[in-house]
């Protein structure tokens, strides 16, 4: 059968959000404009009904561009001047930002706010996708402004932007870098990007840096990933499972077989089942596709495995989710959590693929989100396994 591309990406936002708040500044007419800039983002990402979203981002797009029409023509002070950099990339006026927030940065005029100003460049010039100039500046701000939280927030962003532009070996070291500056969010993501590129060796390095010295919060978790990213590229066999939904037995020899781990209680649930609805329409018989799962109902109170809970009972809970959220794939069981995490399983939504011949190719828990790469990243792991 011809392999057909799934659309797995979610759209993009409307314009690259800011890094973090604003600081205080005295009324005028750029940080009003700005002020509203925000509320409108915060209206139209709380929106349910779709088409009324999009009309609140055109709205925004409207707003965004008479302001910058407006603002242009005055004097502006160096804050100001970068709340119309801001301002201008919302309208997607991505030179004039780039512009705009530069001359904010090289200006003389004393302000506390430095770092703002600074990151506000990074992120419109990620927003014009401009990384490698924003990777640039994220070094100069490191010279600037040691030690300063901003810092690590645009190695972040921009090693992210990296990633989504699929250079995974520059985002891996931007990320490292926003990790060894304190930011651990990050650490599974390098750990996935050193995988992509081959170097399960760094890979490996860097998810036992963060079970030796990390929160210990994530240690746990980091050595299901380093025990994991040591298997890539090696042949499995996946743990035998002990029940399905529809109950007969799937067939997964010689296909590529796509695992996504989901339960009862993640709000993620229900969008993990949609993309694998969407890996299943793309990729048809090619791909074998199962959400799995084990036997871990838990007491709401003490947090531990509730024994009254029967498998059977848990299967009959599965299929209900099946049928409320219209997922057409199968579900599987694991007999332990200690089945789950030999696949890798340490967080929610994640999900691994297994080549034809069983060679353990990817593995990652994955970012639900408007600018993630993650669910186009998968897509390209699947093709290449069916080539």
């Amino acid at each position: 059968m011809a392999t057909r591309t799934p659309k797995l990406a979610l759209a993009l936002a409307l314009a690259a959000a800011l890094s973090f708040a604003a600081p205080a500044a005295f009324a005028s007419e750029a940080s009003d404009a700005h002020k509203q800039l925000l509320e409108k983002r915060k209206a139209a990402k709380s929106e349910k009904d779709k088409d009324k979203r999009a009309e609140l981002e055109t709205d925004i797009l409207a707003f965004c561009k008479e302001r910058s029409d407006a603002l242009k023509t005055q004097k502006l002070s160096r804050m100001d001047t970068c709340y119309l950099g801001l301002i201008q990339s919302a309208a997607g006026l991505h030179d004039d930002a780039v512009a705009t927030c530069k001359a904010a940065v090289e200006s003389k005029e004393e302000t506390k706010y430095g770092t703002f100003i600074h990151i506000s460049y990074v992120d419109v010039l990620v927003a014009k996708g401009d990384v490698d100039a924003a990777a640039a500046e994220c070094e100069k701000m490191r010279t600037a402004y040691e030690g300063q939280k901003e810092v690590k927030v645009a190695f972040g962003n921009v090693g992210m932007a990296m990633r989504k532009a699929k250079q995974y070996e520059k985002s891996a070291k931007l990320l490292e870098t926003a990790v060894e500056l304190g930011t651990w969010e990050f650490v599974k993501t390098v750990v996935n990007n050193w995988l992509l590129v081959g170097n399960k060796e760094r890979a490996v390095a860097i998810a036992n840096v963060a079970v030796e010295k990390g929160p210990p919060a994530i240690k746990e978790d980091m050595q299901v990933v380093a025990d994991f990213a040591a298997k890539v590229g090696t042949k499995i066999e996946l743990p035998k499972f002990d029940g399905f939904v529809p109950p007969t037995e799937p067939q997964l020899e010689g296909k590529v077989v796509v695992l996504a781990a989901w339960n009862l209680s993640a709000r993620t649930t229900e969008r993990t089942l949609k993309v694998l609805d969407m890996v299943k329409s793309g990729f048809g018989d090619d791909v074998a596709c199962l959400a799995v799962t084990t036997y871990y109902k838990k007491n709401a109170e003490t947090g531990k495995l509730d024994e009254s809970v029967t498998p059977e009972q848990e299967r009959a809970w599965g299929s209900t989710i099946r049928d409320n959220f219209t997922y057409g794939g199968r579900m599987a069981w694991f007999p332990s959590e200690a089945d789950m995490k030999s696949i890798g399983v340490a967080a929610l939504p994640y999900f691994c693929v297994i080549g034809k011949d069983g060679t353990l190719l990817f593995g990652h828990t994955m970012q639900f989100g408007p600018d993630s790469p993650d669910f186009d990243i998968l897509g390209d792991v699947i093709k290449a396994a069916l080539k």
